[in-house]
């Protein structure tokens, strides 16, 4: 198994927490390499439950479901962000002798509102 070349950016902040209300808390942002995918596909969440994502990300970390991604560089993210993403699933595949992982998270809309931003 060989991973997909990860030339891509996207900008994660990963989730911290969550609130009284359940919504998730986050970190500060930070950019990554991936390989972004768009494209509709039901997967297996981390609760067993079928989801349905809007893109497949390879990304070059682990990544913990709840937290949100944009999809491009840091440089040019606007002060106000859209088309923003929550990880609803997240996979990771050693390769035959275990010395790669190949690293997956499936991603579906969130709100054009980054939830509360943890200092």
């Amino acid at each position: 198994m060989r991973s997909p070349r990860l030339r891509q950016n996207a900008v994660l902040w990963a989730v911290a927490d969550y609130d009284e209300q359940g919504y998730p808390t986050v970190s500060a942002a930070t950019q990554i390499n991936c390989r972004w995918e768009d494209g509709r596909q039901e997967v297996v969440n981390a609760d067993g439950t079928i989801t349905a994502a809007d893109a497949e990300v390879w990304v070059n970390r682990s990544i913990d479901v709840g937290s949100i991604l944009w999809k491009g560089a840091r440089a040019d993210l606007p002060d106000s962000p859209s088309n923003l993403r929550i990880v609803v699933a997240y996979f990771e595949t050693p390769n035959t002798k275990s010395t790669q992982v190949e690293r997956r998270v499936f991603v579906q809309r969130y709100t054009d509102t980054l939830p509360t931003i943890e200092s």
